[in-house]
């Protein structure tokens, strides 16, 4: 599993001159923003993305020809599933920048508590599970959707608009954004909390577009572009 250290993701939030290495840079995917349910190993997508193109920023995607998760349909192996190698995602830690960190704090302290916003929350990916298909096995998933009229044309009218992605990989897990045990915190911490929290979704909402909970979510993805019906592109 490749682990990046300084990867600009989520808003390219600097934190000490190094930026935060998001959720994209711990997977070592592309990120999906917002997480997305219905992405499957094997299909294909129309990517919404910057005009850069950057091959290792987020994306959102737009189903262009759907498979099932089995790929059953193809005649080849389902996806493989890798559970037990990919680590929870703390999001507090890989994404929050010092000044949105500063701007929770503030709001924590309008209402007399002391301490950081770690101190009272926990907001993570978990029951994180990676999907894969080989190359070779995308290879003949992509010879088969273009073998049905309607993703061909489908694929064939969008190709000059959106950059087409097959997908390869899928990283998927449970949003979980939870305050933490109250006899950690205790009961007169915990009905400041009440009235601030609010707030704090709020501004998390607005800086991070994630949610605060989700099951079943994608939220990374590994693609390769296809760029014509006869073979692929980078």
């Amino acid at each position: 599993m490749k682990i990046g250290t300084c990867v600009v993701v989520l808003g390219a939030f600097l934190l000490a001159g190094c930026a935060k290495v998001g959720v994209g840079g711990q997977i070592g995917a592309r990120e999906l923003r917002p997480p997305q349910t219905g992405i499957f190993v094997g299909g294909l997508y129309a990517a919404i993305e910057d005009e850069r193109r950057n091959a290792k920023g987020p994306l959102s995607l737009r189903s262009l020809c759907r498979v099932s998760r089995s790929l059953a349909e193809f005649n080849v192996p389902a996806p493989n599933a890798d559970p037990d190698k990919v680590a929870n995602i703390d999001l507090i830690q890989t994404v929050l920048s010092r000044s949105d960190l500063k701007g929770l704090n503030l709001k924590l302290a309008s209402v007399n508590l002391n301490g950081s916003f770690s101190d009272y929350y926990e907001y993570k990916i978990v029951n994180v599970t990676k999907y894969y298909i080989e190359g070779e096995i995308a290879d003949q998933v992509f010879e088969g959707l273009m073998r049905r009229p309607h993703c061909r044309r489908a694929f064939t009218a969008r190709v000059g608009d959106k950059r087409i992605y097959q997908v390869l990989e899928v990283y998927s897990g449970d949003i979980v954004f939870t305050r933490k045990r109250e006899r950690e915190i205790g009961g007169d911490v915990a009905v400041k909390l009440k009235a601030v929290e609010p707030s704090l979704k709020a501004t998390l909402s607005d800086t991070l577009q994630l949610g605060f909970s989700g099951t079943g979510l994608v939220f990374g993805v590994g693609t390769e572009a296809r760029d014509s019906v006869a073979g692929t592109g980078g």
